[in-house]
């Protein structure tokens, strides 16, 4: 009797399920029952955000438990005709209830296909994000702990456009989980994010799988980061700070960068393979002013370092070591000082400042090398065949430019020093070598000004000066007392190139010559005057090994004398 009526019952409770699963079936399907979730899905958000909601369409699934939203549309404070703060085509969440009476949710898959946002931020500082209302009553605080395994995360053709920039976005990040704990002594959420196995796209730059791990707590003072990592294959991002005051955020945090070349170069698809590591340290700082454009309300200060940087191409290698440099942004100004390396056997200096970042950029540079070696620069651009003379001497050079629109439309200065020491006499002609140049660049007229460049050699001296524009004008001044000297480096070039086979023409030269005359005319079409120069005497023997090689052997050994004269008037 017992066990007859509980299986009458078990029958009842059975058909009541079913019929329940029927209605709540049918009832799901129905399109009043759509408008209805529709209604109270955009007044949640709504109530939450501030911002104006429209959703196309959704649908749900028993299966996966999984929602699909179309046409999703958030509105800040943009205006009706202009792009919407953010749209999206469709977006999917799947879930899974893992305890109902604990209040556990696994989000097993989010989708976001085709999401276009559009920040705007004016001169002002003024932004289209929209401003939640205020004690509405509809949030309440909760010490209920949802503990969140979002196993895959997929953004696909995504957009975003900052003041009308537009700037192609993807991102497939996978292994997304979070935890949130809510402690009342302090009244803070403890939050810990992370997701594994990420990979960003970024217009035509090549996606690089990273990991990221984010600890922080939130609370009603503000929002403090106790760490965001972020790691790819060979390089590594530490940011730590807080956020105080939500309506007028005041940011202040800490961060450690470290680059590795090799990540920068996959990341660039670059056919150059540099090697090394490079770190920037330094400190963040944010001050919500609504009277000032965001880049004078944020600031910037650190440190760059790196031991070493090579490159190898195949047409040129490079070392560069000991590299520091000093940085700040501040007013909408940055600042780039004590930048410093070692090179081709010497040293760069250097210093960079963009001014007016929020206007009209205007930059200056000022660098300068010293001890640079002419034999490492051969070697480094793998050039062979330069006599001992160059290859011994040292380099030291400083340049000063300034523009505003363009560094071709700017002003500069640029000094060059090759010299020779005593010890580093070419070994064949036992020449020394002096060169100086000091020119200048006015960018508006495209004319260079040539102030006392120079090259000196124990019996030769060549002086040049003037201008090159459109109408140049430079004083040429050249005086060999001994053109012997210019046998012995053809002698060095030549020695320099034996192994290569090289035949150079050379010749006995004696005697003395002197130029002293003006070049004149457009830059692309220079001409000499018309009158000439100085009576010049040259002695000139050749003999029979300084010939081309077709005509080595030959017995002639002609002595020509050359004698210029003025043209007869």
């Amino acid at each position: 009797m017992n066990s007859s009526r509980l299986r009458r019952v078990a029958i009842w409770i059975t058909f009541a399920v079913a019929g329940l699963i029927v209605i709540a079936t049918v009832a799901v399907q129905s399109a009043a029952f759509h408008r209805f979730v529709l209604a109270r899905v955009i007044q949640k958000v709504e109530t939450l955000t501030g911002a104006r909601v429209q959703i196309g369409a959704f649908a749900f699934r028993w299966q996966g438990l999984r929602v699909d939203f179309y046409n999703v549309v958030l509105r800040g404070t943009e205006q009706a005709s202009e792009r919407p703060l953010l749209a999206a085509d469709h977006l999917a969440i799947s879930m899974k209830i893992l305890s109902a009476w604990k209040k556990q949710i696994d989000l097993s898959e989010i989708i976001l296909d085709r999401p276009i946002a559009s920040l705007q931020i004016d001169s002002r500082g003024r932004n289209n994000l929209p401003t939640a209302p205020v004690g509405t009553g509809e949030v309440k605080e909760t010490s209920d702990i949802f503990d969140l395994a979002i196993q895959h995360f997929v953004i696909r053709s995504g957009e975003i456009y900052y003041n009308d920039r537009q700037m192609p976005l993807a991102a497939d990040l996978h292994d997304f989980h979070t935890e949130s704990v809510f402690n009342n002594l302090t009244q803070q959420y403890k939050l810990s994010a992370a997701y594994d196995r990420g990979v960003l796209s970024y217009k035509n730059l090549e996606p690089i799988e990273h990991n990221v791990a984010v600890n922080l707590k939130a609370g009603r003072a503000g929002l403090f980061i106790d760490d965001i990592v972020v790691t790819a294959k060979y390089s590594k991002m530490e940011v730590r700070g807080e956020l105080i005051d939500y309506a007028h955020p005041s940011l202040d945090g800490s961060y450690i960068i470290q680059i590795d070349a090799r990540d920068a170069s996959a990341m660039l698809n670059s056919a150059v393979k540099p090697t090394g590591q490079v770190q920037l340290r330094g400190n963040v700082r944010y001050r919500d002013t609504r009277d000032i454009p965001f880049i004078n309300a944020i600031s910037l200060d650190g440190t760059l370092d790196s031991a070493a940087l090579n490159v190898r191409t195949p047409t040129a290698r490079g070392d560069l070591k000991a590299i520091h440099a000093q940085y700040r942004l501040e007013n909408g100004n940055l600042y780039v000082t004590d930048a410093q390396a070692e090179t081709l056997g010497g040293r760069i200096l250097a210093s960079y400042e963009i001014a007016h970042l929020d206007a009209k950029p205007a930059s200056r540079l000022d660098a300068s090398a010293q001890g640079i070696s002419l034999r490492a620069v051969a070697q480094a651009f793998l050039v062979n065949g330069i006599p001992d003379i160059a290859q011994a001497a040292k380099c030291s050079t400083r340049i000063q430019v300034s523009w505003t629109d363009s560094i071709q439309r700017g002003s500069g200065r640029a000094s060059v020093i090759i010299s020779s020491t005593d010890n580093s006499r070419d070994r064949i002609s036992g020449m020394r070598l002096d060169v100086r140049v000091n020119i200048a660049y006015q960018g508006a007229s495209e004319t260079v000004f040539v102030d006392n460049l120079y090259l000196r050699s124990a019996a030769t001296q060549a002086s040049v000066s003037g201008t090159l524009d459109k109408n140049s004008n430079l004083n040429v001044d050249i005086n060999a007392s001994d053109l012997h000297e210019l046998e012995s480096l053809l002698q060095s070039v030549r020695a320099a190139n034996a192994e290569k086979g090289s035949a150079f023409l050379t010749t006995d030269l004696r005697g003395a010559a002197r130029f002293r005359g003006q070049v004149l005319g457009p830059i692309q079409n220079p001409k000499l005057p018309a009158s000439t120069p100085k009576a010049t005497t040259i002695s000139m023997l050749a003999s029979t090994s300084t010939v081309y090689r077709p005509m080595v052997g030959t017995s002639r050994r002609p002595k020509m004398t050359y004698a210029s004269r003025p043209k007869p008037t």
